[in-house]
């Protein structure tokens, strides 16, 4: 279940130049940055660094000739990213996650990033131009994940695309209007487009992070319910699982267990902005509440099955679904779905927390207790 990503770097003769060398390190970084920010379960494709004066391609996601995802990249066009300053990781970031898009997204469809094929190839140009509404389409999605999934990846592309976007039609002699592609100056319009929504997007997850912690549950769970149907990524899954399980946790009466011992029994719930959220003293009660706060749960297991779905390797995952299990009263369950998580990860403090719950609940007390005088939790 679990994957190893190995980024397979390609060690050209010209890496005797130390510039050069430390420019593909910074490369292959921000690729597997990228990578981390997908957090996709289907793994993550190769990269391969074409070098000057070597195949004629800007930026692409193809396949090798076994048929296995290849994301391409030229030597020049690095260069040029590198020409832009202070924004030349971003820029760098913008166009490998551009291309991480499209192989996200099942793309499978040759496309170079700004067009150099079109000039070399005529037949190719004439296909892809047959498509262009439908490629266009896919190059507007390609713009907006590149901005926000760099961003994911602490990378600034929101306002390098048209000095980068100016720089590689110059330097690669494109001509203004590409076969298959808008013009130049409405791919700008295009990006600045995709910008405005990208950064509208990140303003309603940012506020979500802040409702929750707010505990204003109901606007939070409103708002990432909004972004999963317009960006359904693994943080947007497990927040609105969370959200769920704290409003549901606010509707759930206090236990003996939890008046008496109430760090035992506190549910290792974790945020995806790394922050713990505080614990809920506050119970709420009527007719309705169990039917609540169950509909409440359900939900959550289906936000954190989506985010796992999404990346298998989520720690937090399977630990914030193992506490919704235990809530549903099924610690069986519980239990299993940590035992999913690698060996390494079983002595995660939050792991152990929420397996001694389901422990005690399952009636297996011996395990829980042992595992609470471990934490050192009375």
């Amino acid at each position: 279940m679990y994957k190893w990503i190995v980024i397979f770097a390609t060690l050209i003769p010209v890496l005797g130049n130390t510039q050069t060398y430390s420019r593909i390190k910074q490369t292959h970084e921000i690729f597997n940055n990228l990578v981390q920010a997908y957090a996709n379960g289907k793994g993550a494709p190769d990269l391969k660094i074409i070098p000057l004066k070597g195949e004629q391609v800007i930026a692409e996601y193809s396949s090798t000739p076994q048929g296995l995802p290849l994301i391409k990249i030229d030597q020049k066009l690095i260069n040029i990213c590198f020409s832009l300053d202070k924004d030349s990781l971003n820029a760098l970031a913008f166009i490998l996650a551009h291309e991480l898009s499209h192989y996200y997204k099942d793309d499978n469809w040759c496309m170079d990033y700004a067009g150099l094929k079109f000039k070399t190839n005529p037949s190719f140009a004439k296909a892809i131009k047959d498509g262009e509404k439908f490629n266009k389409g896919k190059e507007i999605i390609a713009d907006k994940e590149g901005i926000i999934y760099s961003s994911i990846g602490g990378y600034s592309s929101f306002s390098v695309f048209n000095r980068l976007l100016d720089s590689v039609y110059s330097k690669y002699k494109l001509q203004y209007n590409l076969p298959g592609y808008p013009p130049k100056n409405e791919r700008k319009l295009i990006s600045n487009t995709a910008s405005i929504e990208a950064e509208k997007w990140l303003s309603i997850f940012n506020s979500s992070l802040k409702f929750i912690n707010e505990k204003k549950y109901e606007i939070a769970i409103e708002n990432l319910t909004y972004l999963s149907q317009k960006f359904p990524s693994r943080e947007v899954y497990n927040n609105l699982g969370i959200a769920k399980t704290r409003k549901a946790l606010l509707l759930k009466p206090k236990s003996y267990e939890e008046v008496n011992s109430p760090e035992k029994f506190l549910y290792p719930l974790e945020i995806e902005n790394k922050t713990r959220l505080s614990r809920e003293d506050v119970r709420g009660e009527n007719e309705n509440t169990y039917e609540d706060m169950t509909k409440l749960l359900k939900g959550a297991e289906k936000a954190f099955q989506e985010a796992i779905r999404i990346d298998p390797q989520f720690t937090k995952g399977y630990i914030n679904l193992a506490c919704v299990y235990d809530l549903l009263d099924k610690p069986a369950s519980a239990i299993g779905e940590i035992f999913k998580l690698p060996k390494e990860q079983l002595n995660n403090p939050e792991a152990r927390k929420i397996l001694a719950i389901a422990y005690y609940h399952n009636n297996q007390i011996n395990l829980s207790t042992e595992i609470w005088d471990q934490l050192n939790i009375n």
